[in-house]
């Protein structure tokens, strides 16, 4: 069997005043920035993904340099689309003239290993009332390195 673990990284803040960043300061793109508004960035790794903001298709994801996207203030429903139907959402609050820095790291993990559903459980067939029994598993697949562990319940 193949079994799949995705992980998902997550950092996700607003960026305020901090050393040498200075949120409320957009330089020369404040010229292209749309008045009203605050950014939402968002950036992906290992790839780019699809990105939505309140159900509506808006772009892609970046990679090296996080995308843009320029939005009223308020809060709004963000939706990263990963591979296997799997989707990251947030509600994201948007401060005018402030960034909203989203970064999401996307891991998916093959686990390779024996599945141990081929165990057999033999028991009498027939019993009496305050008989003694004995039950017995028996598990099919050979050369796993994985321990099985039994858990009983009459």
């Amino acid at each position: 069997m193949r079994k799949i673990r995705y992980n998902f990284l997550f950092v996700i803040g607003l960026m305020l005043t901090l050393g040498m960043t200075s949120a409320f300061g957009f330089g020369d793109e404040k010229s292209k920035r749309p008045k009203n508004t605050g950014i939402l960035t968002v950036k992906t790794t290992p790839v780019a993904y699809s990105v939505k903001i309140d159900g509506v298709y808006k772009g892609m994801s970046g990679v090296g340099e996080a995308s843009e996207f320029y939005l009223e203030p308020g809060i709004h429903k963000l939706e990263i689309e990963f591979p296997n139907g799997k989707i990251y959402t947030k509600d994201v609050e948007i401060i005018k003239d402030r960034k909203n820095c989203v970064c999401l790291k996307y891991i998916e993990e093959t686990v390779k290993r024996p599945c141990p559903y081929d165990v057999s459980v033999s028991a009498p067939e027939n019993v009496l009332e305050g008989d003694l029994i004995t039950f017995a598993a028996f598990n099919s697949v050979t050369g796993s390195t994985t321990p099985l562990n039994y858990s009983w319940t009459v």
